[in-house]
C-alpha cells in the first residue's frame, strides 16, 4: 500500500498513517492489512485533497492525482473547499460513501 509513519493506539483503538504518494486508496485492504496484525478496525477517518462537484446525482470528492471519486454524504460548507475530513462508511463494501466530520472543511 506504500504507506509510512505509523502510529497506533492499542488502547485507543486507532491507527493514522500517510500515502506520500498518490495512491487508489482500497479500505478492504486498509481492514485486511490491520486484521491480519491483529487490529480491530472500528472506523476509518482521512483526510483527502481533491475537487468537490455537486451533480444531479449527489455530491462528490474527485481526488486529484488519482481522480478516484468518492460520494458525500453532505455538501462541504466552503465552496472553496479542496481539503476535507470525513468519515468512511461504508470501507468495508464495494460503495465507500465519506461523511464529512464537524467542522472539517479546511483552506487550500
Amino acid at each position: 500500500m506504500g504507506a509510512s509513519n505509523f502510529d497506533i493506539d492499542t488502547e485507543q483503538g486507532w491507527v493514522r498513517f500517510s500515502l506520500h504518494e498518490p495512491a487508489i486508496v482500497d479500505f478492504k485492504q486498509v481492514a485486511d492489512i490491520l486484521q491480519s496484525a491483529s487490529y480491530e478496525l472500528r472506523t476509518i477517518e482521512i483526510t483527502l485533497e481533491g475537487e468537490v462537484l455537486n451533480e444531479p446525482g449527489g455530491t462528490w470528492l474527485v481526488v486529484g492525482k488519482t481522480g478516484q471519486r468518492f460520494p458525500v454524504d453532505a455538501n462541504p460548507t466552503s465552496p472553496e473547499a479542496r481539503k476535507i475530513r470525513a468519515l468512511v462508511l461504508g470501507w468495508d463494501t464495494d460503495s465507500p460513501r465519506l461523511r464529512l466530520a464537524e467542522g472539517t472543511d479546511l483552506p487550500r
